[in-house]
């Protein structure tokens, strides 16, 4: 009777969780988020200053909210079609093509636009000098041609024969084969990982570069005022809140994308057999990155962090008798610290780069 009650208990999980898979609410939360948080992004964008749009960093972060609510609105209307018919993929292997196709160009592009923006941050800070004589908007808009035809090209491979597109479970969406047992099948799952985990480093050494050395320059300069050496307290909100927005940075873009990738190697190598679901949830997370990048990049604007920051540190700085008279002004006009061969070097802050990175996050 034991057994009895566990199999009908277990048919019962089994189908609610079948029932849960089929449901379109998630991607239908997840393209509501993606259209009302790009939308807003770009409203922003638009309603700022004519000085801050003409910065790299405001354009790259207007490019990377058109990208994301393009491919929003270019696969969001074809999952949920079908998961309103679930049981088959309708409209055959064009269909099949075209879905996968914007998967691969548009996860790729978005991911090129934010190593474009990690390493123009990286630069602006590290190598100020070679940023402001070699960097310009023309250049960047060469690599980024450069690196769209590349996403382009890479996407239709499949199409032509290099790799093959197939429809994955649970029959609402398509993606290249990554179980594939033909050697153009591993080879362009393997090539699709590479590069997915070529931008993952780079974003991931780039960003970290920078945090470590947004904390020494802080480091060095409060050393040299002995009445605000704690740096937990007295650091900047400029610093603080470029280091919390590049630690959010690393996290959900990898976060987001490294998952689906370590599961394309592991498909594809046969080593460990992962389960349909599980592909399901990889994907559904690198899609979530398209949801999160402009709350992460445009919404929490810099003047939203300094509001709170500045109570809270008002508070702390009281309550050890910190707190001086014009102090908060103290930052402004600091010297900055750029990193050049392992040593620090001052740059004067009225004409450095490292005022101009920040500024640009206020977007």
């Amino acid at each position: 009777m034991s057994d009895v009650v566990t199999t009908v208990t277990y048919n019962n999980s089994v189908e609610r969780q079948e029932a849960h898979n089929y449901s379109p609410a998630i991607p239908a939360v997840m393209f509501g988020a993606g259209v009302l948080g790009n939308g807003l992004a770009l409203l922003v964008l638009f309603l700022s200053t004519k000085t801050k749009k003409r910065t790299v960093f405001y354009r790259l972060v207007g490019l990377l909210g058109v990208v994301d609510l393009a491919g929003t609105v270019a696969l969001s209307p074809v999952t949920l079609l079908q998961y309103s018919r679930h049981d088959r993929w309708y409209g055959g292997q064009p269909l099949c093509d075209y879905y996968s196709y914007m998967m691969i160009f548009f996860g790729f592009t978005t991911m090129f636009i934010v190593a474009i923006m990690a390493l123009d941050r990286y630069l602006a800070l590290i190598h100020p000098y070679f940023y402001a004589s070699k960097m310009s908007w023309t250049r960047i808009k060469v690599g980024l041609a450069v690196l769209t035809a590349f996403a382009a090209i890479f996407a239709f491979l499949p199409i032509i024969g290099l790799g093959s597109n197939v429809v994955h479970y649970p029959n609402t969406w398509c993606f290249f084969d990554c179980k594939g047992v033909t050697t153009k099948d591993e080879l362009y799952s393997y090539s699709y990982a590479a590069v997915g985990f070529v931008v993952i480093v780079f974003l991931a050494f780039t960003n970290i570069s920078v945090i470590v050395t947004l904390t020494k320059m802080h480091m060095v300069t409060h050393f040299r005022k002995p009445s605000c050496r704690s740096i937990h307290v007295c650091i900047s909100s400029e610093e603080a809140q470029m280091i919390i927005f590049l630690i959010g940075v690393v996290i959900v873009f990898v976060g987001c994308w490294a998952p689906l990738m370590i599961v394309v190697v592991l498909e594809q190598s046969m080593y460990v057999t992962t389960e349909e679901l599980l592909e399901l949830y990889v994907v559904r997370l690198a899609s979530l990155n398209q949801v999160l990048d402009p709350w992460v990049y445009i919404l929490l604007r810099r003047e939203l962090f300094s509001g709170l920051y500045n109570i809270i540190k008002k508070y702390i700085c009281k309550s050890r008798g910190r707190l001086s008279v014009g102090g908060s002004q103290d930052n402004k006009n600091e010297s900055t610290i750029s990193m050049t061969h392992g040593t620090l070097r001052e740059i004067e802050c009225s004409d450095s780069n490292f005022g101009v990175m920040l500024d640009q996050t206020s977007v």
